[in-house]
């Protein structure tokens, strides 16, 4: 005659179902395709470094018309800036412009870190799954694990690609500077 909540129950019901939805909504959001125009635009961006409070007399003042080659010096707010990437645009103390830069220059790591918490909630929901005993908490996290698993194949898959093309581009941009010194 009376009907048993279990709060317990429900509301790991509800945290797994939003991780899933979570996982599958940043991969949507950030497919490897799209990290890929981040990343050339990173790296038509790049980026500066302070270069020191002295001085010097071949400094020019930072212009926002022009790209700056890798070493050239700018002057900015009465700081001197040193380009620290082949071309930047930048403008030398924008923190946005330098947050940009460092999170796509290398794309991977963002999908490696998506790829870490989508492994991460499905080993949870691994745990939860061999301790629980009700069959219907059962069902829901099974079902919950082959969606996630579906999701982990996607990010992995992306992953995988993305780390083998942008080491690659490292080691011919390496080369590349190695051969015009």
């Amino acid at each position: 005659s009376y009907l048993y909540y279990d709060v317990y129950g429900a509301s790991q019901q509800v945290v797994f179902v939003w991780g899933c939805l979570f996982g599958r909504y940043a991969h949507q959001l950030l497919p490897a395709t799209y990290c890929d125009v981040l990343h050339r635009s990173a790296i038509h961006l790049g980026s500066w470094r302070l270069h020191s409070t002295s001085i010097e007399p071949n400094v020019g003042l930072w212009i926002c018309s022009v790209l700056w080659s890798q070493g050239a010096l700018a002057s900015f707010q009465g700081r001197t800036y040193a380009a620290a990437a082949p071309t930047v645009a930048a403008q030398p103390n924008n923190s946005g412009h330098a947050r940009f830069y460092s999170v796509f220059i290398n794309p991977s790591t963002l999908l490696c870190l998506l790829l870490v918490l989508q492994l991460a909630f499905i080993v949870l929901e691994l745990c939860l799954l061999f301790s629980s005993l009700a069959w219907h908490n059962f069902m829901s996290i099974l079902i919950l694990l082959f969606i996630n698993y579906y999701t982990l194949f996607k990010m992995m898959r992306d992953y995988l690609v993305a780390w083998k093309v942008y080491k690659a581009e490292h080691m011919i941009q390496d080369k590349n500077a190695s051969h015009s010194n």
